[in-house]
């Protein structure tokens, strides 16, 4: 249960997570989730350094420990992260985080 929790507690694992489920074939570029995350979060401007360091942190800090959670697949040839079957903890957790975030953005 820990695992998921820790796999859950980024924000930006859980906007990857969304998109991912939002998407028709559960599939998107690397260069597409790095867009979203820039353009989800208020802090950061959108130029070509920030892309870059985002892209940097989903590869090599958040992108693995989803792989490792086995909730994704990142095919890094080909730059696409594909959504795996998540497990029922995890798909309910992520269903509460989304519950949570919606009212919250609403609220505010």
């Amino acid at each position: 249960m820990s695992r998921s929790f820790d796999v859950l507690s980024h924000y930006r694992r859980r906007l990857v997570l969304y998109h991912l489920l939002e998407t028709f074939d559960g599939d998107a570029s690397l260069d597409a989730l790095t867009d979203i995350i820039v353009a989800e979060s208020e802090e950061l401007d959108m130029t070509p350094e920030t892309h870059r360091r985002t892209m940097v942190s989903l590869q090599h800090v958040h992108l693995p420990k989803l792989v490792a959670m086995g909730v994704i697949e990142h095919d890094e040839e080909e730059n696409v992260v594909r959504l795996r079957t998540p497990s029922p903890m995890v798909d309910r957790l992520l269903d509460l985080c989304l519950d949570y975030e919606t009212y919250d953005h609403c609220r505010n």
